[in-house]
C-alpha cells in the first residue's frame, strides 16, 4: 500500500513544530535519550491530531484552513513528566493554551472525528522503556530542572506520515506551513 492510497488506515498526523532553533536544541535531547531508550530518533513536534484515516491531499489541503489566524507563538513547558503509555514515555507538559484548543476543536471539525486527539498538549522527548539500569524517573528530574518553566517557540503546522500502527522509522513530515 502506497502513502497516496492509505484508504482509511490511520497513517497520517497534523503536528505543530517548535521553530528552527528550539527544533534543534530538542532534536539533539530526542537523540540522546533515543540511546537509553533504544528507539529511533523522531522529530520534536506537538500532535494536534494523530492516527487520521484520511487520503493525504485532504489533509495537506486543510492545512491553510486550520492554521488561519494562528502566529508563532511561546508555549511555557509546565513540568517533564512520565507515564506507561509508549508515546507519552517521557515528556514536556505544556501549559494548556485556548490556541491550542481553539486548534483542536477546528481539526475535530473538519474532520469529523475526536479519536487521536490528545488529551493534554505534550512533547515527547522519548518512547518506549528505558534500556534496562536507566529509570525514567532520575532521567525526568534531569528534564525537569533543565525544561520547567522555559518558553518554547512554535512556528509551523505539519502534515506527518506517522500513526500508532506505522513504525516509527517510516515517520516523516510531508508538508508544512508557516504560522
Amino acid at each position: 500500500m502506497t502513502e497516496e492510497h492509505d484508504h482509511g488506515i490511520p497513517r497520517y498526523s497534523l503536528w505543530l513544530l517548535p521553530d528552527e532553533s528550539w527544533s534543534a536544541r530538542l532534536r539533539r535531547e530526542i537523540e540522546k535519550l533515543a540511546t537509553i531508550f533504544v528507539t529511533p530518533v523522531f522529530e520534536a513536534h506537538v500532535t494536534v491530531h494523530g492516527d487520521l484515516p484520511l487520503e493525504r491531499e485532504e489533509l495537506a489541503g486543510s492545512l491553510p484552513g486550520l492554521a488561519a489566524g494562528l502566529s508563532p507563538f511561546s508555549w511555557r513547558v509546565q513540568s517533564v513528566e512520565t507515564s506507561p503509555w509508549r508515546f507519552r514515555s517521557l515528556y514536556l507538559r505544556l501549559v494548556p493554551l485556548p490556541e491550542f484548543d481553539r486548534l483542536k476543536a477546528r481539526s475535530r471539525e473538519c474532520f469529523g472525528r475526536s479519536e487521536g486527539l490528545p488529551p493534554f498538549p505534550h512533547l515527547s522527548l522519548a518512547y518506549g522503556e528505558p534500556a534496562e539500569g536507566s529509570p525514567k524517573r532520575p532521567l525526568a528530574a534531569r528534564l525537569s530542572a533543565e525544561y520547567s518553566g522555559l518558553d518554547i517557540g512554535f512556528s509551523r503546522l505539519a502534515l506527518a506520515r506517522s500513526s500508532s500502527s506505522l513504525p516509527m522509522e517510516e515517520w516523516k513530515i510531508l508538508e508544512q506551513i508557516s504560522l
